[in-house]
């Protein structure tokens, strides 16, 4: 089925092309529409955490604008405020000019939060459907509360897991007439496809690694238990554990002093900070093991970390934490390796057996990978997302 509508993206302090798991999002399902004849523009309201070096562009056909302007999110909290509230404006008067031009337009919502409800209301008043991205489900009564509101001023929402459907389903605004669209992590296989070259190479002398990506900044709980599962290997085999992404000064320094904690020895602590997705996929292709842990919580069950499908995508086994929708999709042992949350010495067990099994770590890595093309590849939901956005557009 093709498209017949535009799609608007309204992001706020994501960078566009280039960013994090959000940003990731927003391509792959820009990129899914385009390939159905839809058209997809971005919005991204008050700049981003990655360098970008345009402020207006095309990228892989998806059409984007920052407003009011600079691509790089101010430090300065009121700084950001003026300009989140001048993009706001910015992006106000662009999506009324846009209404005026042209029929079939819908609104793909990528913030979320009491602050918004005014720029919600306004584009109800002006005639915008609007299709709210759920991809997170933080405990508390105050998410229920937020995203009830956030039910009122749309007409449908995106939504990364079925624990989060089940959750938006039970909230006291929810009604029949209300489209919700299952989408899990979204990626393009070939984009992430393993280096061949990685897998050939002996590599001797070399020690051999395994790899967790992330922002170091908010991970502090993934982190701790990485050092002491690092701690736990490096008692049976040696092996270098590399920490991929974001990371302040400040947290780099705690990450060294938990090193000492941990007994864990630095020299074999790798920092390449933050990568472009070429590195990343080779840096990854290069890994014994990719690890993501998860937590007991309910933010971990509902979740479904976008960097799971990079790590699948590139043929090399995954040890992760048997919680939440990954269970539906992974087996241990099989495409995968999974244990409970939490478990230090199960994690370092399956990073030591992919370090003293290489046939079956990569005959894991590869059914991984079948998996990722069967299930997160932009070929398996782009009929679906054209379908639902041109709906809720006419």
């Amino acid at each position: 089925m093709g498209g017949n509508c535009h799609v608007v993206c309204v992001c706020c302090g994501q960078g566009f092309p280039n960013g994090m798991a959000q940003t990731s999002r927003i391509r792959m399902i820009g990129r899914a529409l385009v390939a159905q004849g839809c058209r997809f523009t971005v919005f991204n309201i008050g700049g981003g955490l990655c360098f970008n070096p345009a402020s207006r562009g095309c990228v892989d056909g998806i059409g984007f604008e920052y407003m009011p302007g600079p691509t790089m999110r101010p430090d300065n909290a009121l700084k950001r405020k003026w300009i989140y509230a001048e993009g706001l404006l910015q992006a106000s008067s662009r999506l009324y000019a846009l209404r005026k031009k042209e029929s079939n337009l819908c609104v793909y919502s990528k913030f979320s939060g009491g602050r918004f409800a005014m720029f919600y209301r306004y584009l109800h008043a002006i005639g915008y459907p609007v299709a709210q991205e759920v991809n997170e489900w933080w405990p508390g009564t105050g998410e229920r509360s937020r995203r009830d509101r956030e039910l009122r001023t749309s007409q449908g929402a995106v939504a990364i897991s079925r624990p989060i459907i089940a959750r938006l389903r039970n909230l006291p605004s929810y009604n029949r007439e209300y489209r919700i669209l299952h989408v899990p992590i979204l990626i393009d296989t070939d984009e992430w496809a393993p280096s061949e070259a990685l897998f050939q190479e002996a590599r001797p002398g070399n020690i051999p690694y395994v790899l967790w990506c992330g922002n170091m900044d908010c991970a502090d709980e993934d982190i701790q238990f990485l050092l002491q599962v690092a701690k736990a290997v490096n008692d049976a085999e040696t092996c270098r554990l590399m920490l991929v992404g974001r990371c302040s000064p400040v947290m780099r320094d705690q990450i060294c002093g938990l090193t000492k904690k941990f007994g864990f020895r630095e020299d074999l602590l790798d920092f390449p900070g933050y990568v472009s997705d070429n590195e990343l996929n080779r840096l990854m292709s290069g890994a014994t093991a990719l690890l993501l842990p998860l937590w007991e919580t309910e933010r971990s069950m509902c979740r479904f970390p976008t960097k799971l499908g990079h790590y699948l995508a590139s043929g090399t086994p995954v040890v992760t934490t048997a919680q939440g929708d990954l269970t539906l999709y992974l087996k241990d042992g099989n495409s995968a390796c999974m244990v409970s949350p939490g478990d230090v010495a199960a994690f370092a067990g399956k990073v030591i057996f992919l370090l003293q099994n290489a046939a079956q770590a990569k005959s894991i890595g590869m059914a991984g990978r079948s998996i990722a093309k069967q299930h997160f590849s932009i070929d398996a939901h782009k009929v679906k997302l054209a379908r639902f956005f041109s709906e809720m557009a006419k």
